[in-house]
């Protein structure tokens, strides 16, 4: 190869000089630095994928002649610690961080026998609370605490009486998730499911009470899947972030 000349030499290294000297954009730079300072995501926990569970509950239904109140609390939440859904090892109603509350009109009651079927259009609301501490005796205090997720609810349960005061209730519900609050515990931030979330939620349960004051109460246990979610798709190799 041939070797360059003095002047050819001078020039290379002139031309090398003024490209060190050039401004390089700081797009890079500055973009690494934001990334780096932004927060983290928070975590998705209560919705599942498609079919799976996302939740499973303990709880109450009082069925009045025009309303049908439903409360208790939330034994499994996909994507949670177990053991940061009680304050106590022990899980009951007054241990409970998660909690739930809705009082939904009813569009229809119909008897047919010994069997009596509930429908109506409402909401539930899903509440955290620290430091928990609802009871039976007061179904206004599973409604206390933060706010994380708000569901509009279908209702369509079906009582099933064998005696007076002895049935066994069965519930299929559908829900659409309003809002996905955030939330902290145990120093990590959390999100309670993704609005738009449609899925089911199953229950089943006995009556406790049938006298006529606050109208037939069952104790329920259920859980709730998602049945439809937004997808989002993946390009391979582009990143997410």
């Amino acid at each position: 190869m041939r070797a360059l000349g003095t002047g050819a030499t001078a020039i290379a290294i002139a031309f090398l000089t003024i490209i060190t000297m050039l401004p390089w954009p700081r797009t890079g730079p500055v973009s690494a630095l934001a990334w780096q300072d932004a927060p983290p995501s928070p975590v998705e926990i209560g919705a599942g994928p498609i079919r799976e569970r996302a939740f499973a509950l303990v709880g109450r239904a009082v069925y009045a002649d025009d309303s049908a109140q439903v409360f208790g609390y939330l034994t499994d939440v996909i994507g949670l610690d177990p053991a940061l859904l009680f304050t106590d090892a022990l899980p009951s109603a007054q241990t409970a961080r998660f909690t739930y509350f809705g009082d939904i009109p009813l569009a229809s009651r119909g008897n047919r026998g010994d069997v009596t079927a509930f429908a109506g259009e409402g909401g539930i609301t899903i509440y955290f609370d620290e430091d928990a501490g609802a009871t039976w005796d007061d179904p206004a205090s599973f409604a206390a605490g933060e706010p994380v997720a708000e569901l509009s609810l279908t209702l369509r349960d079906t009582l099933q009486r064998q005696a007076p005061a002895v049935g066994v209730v069965v519930g299929d519900e559908r829900f659409r998730q309003e809002t996905a609050g955030e939330f902290v515990i145990g120093g990590e931030t959390y999100r309670f499911g993704q609005s738009g979330i449609e899925g089911r939620l199953r229950t089943v349960g006995a009556l406790v009470d049938s006298d006529g004051g606050a109208g037939l109460v069952a104790a329920l246990t259920g859980s709730g899947s998602v049945s439809a979610r937004e997808a989002f798709p993946v390009i391979p190799g582009e990143s997410g972030a």
